[in-house]
């Protein structure tokens, strides 16, 4: 029972509460946020099998990234879309040396194309054999400064930064690599020769910026946070060119005198859905509110309300809610994935354990990952070392979070369409046979190893194309295999309550709103998208 107490694990519960088997493809997109799902398998393990020591993998703690106040936003998103390594992470504020800038290069190089740079690297340089200068050398991102020698601790220039990373574009499309502008820096005499094409192409083109408006100063060096930024910018610059930007579903909703946008989320972090599309991202630059249907950053204070509608009071357990086949067969399958007894979890209804179940039972596969498993840093070779340093410092927040967060950044006000306790009632509220109907769908898919997976990227596929239509056949697919009192309750009564609060967002005519909530609520025949087109309003995707 107390395995289950967890904080985590409850709060898996608590995150945008429409959770569904985990055969429903609602269940999967549009359910518990990744983030947190971590953190459950994490505190599963460790309240499972007793907490491991960590003296030797303190060496390896995620880095703070003590950036500065300036820089968050950016920095931020050079996280998300995976351009920080742990040893970028590590001193951000402080000056970029060169080998740590060819390292930036070489993971921008990764993220732009999808190739990985790896097998035996030739080693020019007498003074470092750092994999990642080497790989730099193999692209051509980066050069030596003469006899033999890289000069790896040396720091980096404005100008020699321009460089690295134009090298980076060129490698990963010589197509894209284009852009000139004529300068009005005072200082522009001082670009070197070698650097003045890098550098026109990436003022042209916003990356970088002056110092001040006539001031380009590329002689100074430049920071790692700041170097983060210029392979942020990149990254959207690139992906937007290449038309590699996720779309989403979007909306504008409008009654003629004023505009709401409608963002369909995927509330499931996943590294497919960055970036974003720049329309959807200056569209929220302008915003004085973000509606949501759970305010997912204050989810610790939900602990109580949570635990007070899953568990059972004294006398009364799952046993009594379920048929004695579908209880062994939970108890067989948890047998099987030694992690847990039907004892420790028999406290809990049908609603919950048909949430957290398929998390249970997945905490066998991880712990063939590796996670929980102490790391010898005494006895790790060079290259061993090198690749934990060089692994991503990537967060991959659900699409709703990722806007909560960057709300918080931008100081707009957060206003919740549901609140939680209106999710954890309409879960908890299902009557006995839904709450078994749905438990049992998901014990039989995990008992029969039904991947979901595959169904899963086939609908973030088609939401980062903006593809409507297959996006919600997939949805009608899931709807047709749950019960009715669940889609009713999940779909049809939420979908006109939520129509009904983008109604009364656009009558308040001192504020404007940008509306985040599942995607599978804009599409279909009862979606908030029909509902506001009946009530006269203009609903318009934007592509």
């Amino acid at each position: 029972m107390k395995f289950l107490k967890a904080k985590a694990m409850f709060l898996s519960a608590a995150l945008v509460l429409t959770a569904a088997p985990i055969g429903s493809v609602y269940g999967a997109g549009e359910g518990i946020d990744q983030d947190v799902i971590e953190s459950t398998v994490e505190n599963a393990i460790d309240m499972s099998q007793g907490t491991k020591s960590k003296e030797a993998t303190e060496d390896w703690a995620p880095p703070v990234i003590d950036n500065s106040p300036w820089a968050e936003k950016e920095v931020y998103d050079a996280r998300v879309y995976g351009l920080v390594t742990y040893d970028l992470a590590k001193e951000v504020r402080g000056e970029i040396s060169r080998a740590d800038a060819a390292e930036a290069g070489v993971r921008l190089y990764e993220r732009l194309t999808g190739d990985k740079i790896g097998g035996k690297l030739e080693d020019p340089f007498t003074d470092t054999d750092d994999r990642n200068v080497l790989k730099a050398y193999k692209l051509g991102i980066i050069k030596g400064v003469g006899k033999s020698k890289f000069n790896p601790d040396a720091n980096v220039t404005r100008q020699d930064l321009a460089v690295i990373m134009y090298n980076s574009i060129w490698r990963s499309n010589p197509a894209l690599a284009k852009g000139d502008m004529t300068s009005n820096f005072s200082d522009w005499g001082d670009v070197s020769g070698y650097a003045q094409p890098s550098m026109k192409y990436m003022l042209s083109n916003g990356i970088v910026k002056g110092k001040t408006e006539t001031i380009l100063d590329p002689k100074s060096n430049i920071s790692k946070q700041e170097t983060l930024i210029v392979a942020k910018r990149i990254y959207e610059l690139m992906n937007e060119s290449y038309d590699k930007t996720a779309k989403g579903l979007f909306y504008r909703v409008s009654d003629g005198k004023k505009d709401i946008y409608l963002l369909g989320s995927i509330h499931l972090g996943t590294e497919n859905a960055y970036p974003i599309s720049k329309k959807i991202r200056e569209t929220f630059k302008d915003v004085e509110n973000i509606a949501v249907e759970v305010n997912i950053l204050e989810e610790a204070q939900l602990t109580d309300y949570i635990m007070s509608k899953a568990t059972y009071p004294e006398g009364q357990s799952l046993k009594d809610d379920i048929s004695p086949a579908l209880y062994e067969e939970i108890s067989k399958l948890l047998e099987e994935h030694k992690v847990l007894s039907i004892e420790d979890i028999e406290g809990y209804k049908p609603w919950y354990i048909n949430m957290v179940l398929p998390m249970l039972v997945g905490l066998e596969d991880l712990e063939d990952t590796g996670i929980g498993e102490d790391i010898d840093y005494d006895n790790m070779t060079p290259e061993e070392i090198e690749e934990l340093e060089n692994l991503p410092y990537q967060y991959t927040p659900g699409i709703d979070k990722y806007f909560l967060e960057k709300a918080e950044q931008n100081s707009v006000d957060i206003v919740e369409i549901e609140g939680a306790s209106y999710q954890i009632d309409m879960l908890s509220g299902m009557s006995k046979s839904t709450q078994e109907e749905i438990l049992r769908t998901t014990v039989s898919q995990l008992v029969t190893g039904v991947d979901d997976q595959v169904t899963l990227d086939t609908m973030i596929a088609y939401w980062r194309a903006g593809d409507y239509a297959s996006f919600e056949s997939i949805i009608e697919m899931s709807m047709d295999s749950m019960p009715e009192e669940y889609n009713q309750a999940l779909w049809h009564n939420r979908n006109r309550e939520m129509a009904n609060k983008v109604e009364e967002y656009l009558s308040d005519s001192d504020e404007d709103y940008f509306v985040v909530v599942g995607a599978g609520h804009l599409v279909g025949e009862t979606s908030v998208v029909k509902e506001l087109e009946s009530k006269g309003y203009k609903v318009e995707a934007i592509r």
